[in-house]
């Protein structure tokens, strides 16, 4: 899974490390955000409670049948026993890696791999595809002229245009 994320618990009870696809990790302790943990994991807090109460809080609080302190309880021990065992979509414990590339330079490289690809299993296909994305995530106008990017692109043209 691109972008996930495994549990693993720590020795001892003290807490859990959760791991990212690309190695970095993050510890939690047993007395920090415990149930939110869980519930990315796939943990449903009222799961011991009759159907009534189901989706009634998100284990961090009172439902109309367990206390907070009962749904941490439950957390802990459903978390304990998937040690390693489930991987997740990363919800938001881990900040991007790459910085996010500046607007001119989106259109700049765009202009420059929709002009110079040479067919569809070109390397300039490739990055027009990626740089078509990238703008489509990240609210980019491709279509937007400025000084700037057409500096940029004069600059890509001369070194890379007979790379592509």
């Amino acid at each position: 899974m691109k972008n996930g994320i495994t549990l693993l618990v720590a020795d001892h009870g003290l807490g859990y490390f959760v791991v990212h696809d690309d190695d970095r990790y993050c510890f939690i302790p047993t007395d920090g955000d415990v149930p939110h943990l869980a519930l990315a994991f796939g943990w449903s807090p009222c799961s011991r409670c009759p159907n009534t109460c189901r989706g009634a809080t998100d284990g961090t609080r009172n439902c109309p049948h367990c206390t907070g302190n009962v749904h941490r309880q439950h957390a802990i021990d459903w978390l304990n026993a998937q040690d390693g065992d489930w991987i997740a979509a990363e919800p938001g414990y881990f900040a991007p890696v790459s910085p996010s590339l500046n607007h001119d330079m989106v259109r700049a490289l765009y202009v420059l791999a929709a002009s110079y690809y040479h067919g569809q299993w070109s390397r300039g296909y490739r990055l027009l595809c990626r740089v078509k994305r990238y703008a489509d995530r990240h609210g980019i106008n491709l279509s937007v002229k400025t000084r700037v990017s057409q500096q940029l692109l004069r600059r890509l043209v001369k070194r890379y245009a007979h790379q592509l």
